[in-house]
């Protein structure tokens, strides 16, 4: 018999430490020649070469580091055979674990099953939570405070910059806090809720399973089957409408929100009678095949667009006004005195001159009012110079105050008559007392002065 030859994938880890090819024993494994070795350098088919640092490997374990770099480790990554930093936790790095079968073929991912779903968890960024549940596990865990995150959650924690890295047996508490239905949700990362498939927990998952299939299947058979219509707005052309798919009432209520931003009050066929429920489109439908609606926010039935053509009248009051307002109304707020305690009154008007005869009405003025002042002082005398307020606080914000004038009357301001009180006001003489000692003194010099 002739003995079958080596295939392609049949690799011998030699004394000397260079991964050869049992098919061809001058083809090894080796980083790029001529390039610097660093994590991440990709190992290629080469040629054996005595002086090629990158082609002479050690196995520890299921490990396969570089010789010349012992940190430097055999890893897969992206379908593809790299150098990488030898992880610090052997769980979630399977992709750097390896044998040689007895077949001499290099298999990757050689880790246990827990090895192996922590690996595919930490690649995805997923937390480790749906894998490992409530039972620690030895991983990767950035720590602070007394809280153990996994491999997925701690480097995207926002704000949290004094996390320790470290290898410990754990279960990461930010996944245990999004498996509780009742907690608040705390994180924007990705979790699945993992089911147990060991022994009886496997059966339980599949019937759990199979009724979540079950149940959405019915849920499908039983919905009617969508009804094709022809949208149509009231006042517009058959032509003018849209397709849409409806199963119900509520369907096409939201239809024609969507289509014609309208709220629907009352749906009409193309003949003008209305619809009233969802069983009446379905058999409209059943009779003709194609059916058009048209939906109205309350108004009577019309096919038929308005406005179409401009008028003669639309034309015009495109360039005038049809009705007049007349003169504008203002209101303000007024008071006699800003800085006194005097009360605030509103008055309105069509002109100043009716603003200044509600001032003296409202106010119990004796004279007429000549201005008003606001709160910068600046003096209005014209009715286009009252400012127009949107709104009561702005309104309660600039109050103006009233400046009326005295004629033919002897009556005077209450600033005024202040003023020619204190002048009036007689200056009461208060005597000086002199100290004891100026009262001795000037009792002494009398007395010399006599004698």
């Amino acid at each position: 018999m002739k003995e079958a030859p080596f295939s392609k994938q049949q690799f011998k880890m030699t004394s000397k430490g260079q991964i050869r090819s049992m098919l061809n024993s001058k083809i090894v494994l080796g980083t790029e020649t001529g390039k610097e070795i660093i994590h991440g350098s990709q190992i290629y088919l080469q040629y054996k070469s005595h002086d090629e640092p990158g082609q002479y490997f050690t196995q520890k374990g299921k490990y396969i580091h570089l010789a010349f770099d012992d940190s430097l480790v055999l890893s897969t990554a992206d379908n593809k055979l790299v150098l990488q930093r030898k992880n610090e936790c052997e769980n979630g790095a399977s992709n750097q674990l390896f044998i040689f079968d007895e077949n001499q073929a290099l298999i990757s991912n050689q880790g246990d099953e827990m090895n192996l779903e922590l690996s595919a968890a930490t690649k995805n960024k997923i937390c480790t939570y749906c894998v490992t549940g409530p039972e620690a596990a030895q991983q990767v865990c950035y720590a602070e405070s007394g809280l153990d995150f996994c491999a997925s959650c701690g480097p995207i924690l926002p704000g949290r910059t004094n996390l320790v890295r470290r290898v410990k047996e754990f279960s990461c508490v930010m996944g245990e806090a999004e498996a509780d239905p009742d907690a608040p949700r705390i994180s924007s990362f990705k979790f699945i809720s993992r089911p147990k498939l060991k022994g009886d927990c496997a059966q339980t998952a599949q019937t759990d399973v199979q009724k979540i299939l079950d149940d959405a299947r019915e849920s499908i058979n039983e919905r009617p089957a969508p009804i094709q219509i022809k949208l149509c707005k009231n006042h517009h052309v058959e032509t003018t409408g849209k397709h849409v798919q409806v199963r119900s009432w509520e369907d096409l209520i939201h239809a024609a929100k969507r289509v014609y931003n309208i709220t629907a009050k009352r749906v009409y066929t193309k003949s003008g009678k209305i619809i009233f429920n969802f069983t009446q489109i379905s058999n409209h439908a059943a009779k003709s095949g194609n059916l058009s609606l048209w939906v109205s926010s309350g108004e009577a039935f019309s096919n038929k667009e308005i406005h179409k053509i401009s008028t003669k009248f639309v034309k015009s009051i495109d360039k005038k006004t049809v009705y007049s307002q007349g003169p504008q109304w203002k209101k303000i707020l007024i008071t006699t005195n800003r800085n006194l305690t005097t009360r605030t009154v509103a008055i309105q008007g069509r002109s100043m001159a009716e603003l200044q005869f509600n001032a003296v009405n409202r106010l119990g003025l004796h004279t007429e009012v000549s201005y008003f002042k606001d709160v910068n002082g600046k003096k209005i005398a014209n009715f286009d110079d009252v400012p127009v307020f949107k709104d009561p606080t702005e309104m309660s914000l600039n109050v103006l105050e009233v400046h009326y004038k005295f004629k033919n009357t002897k009556i005077k301001s209450r600033v005024e008559l202040g003023e020619e009180q204190q002048a009036n006001q007689p200056i009461k003489k208060v005597p000086v007392e002199l100290p004891p000692e100026s009262k001795s003194e000037s009792g002494t010099d009398s007395s010399d002065h006599d004698g």
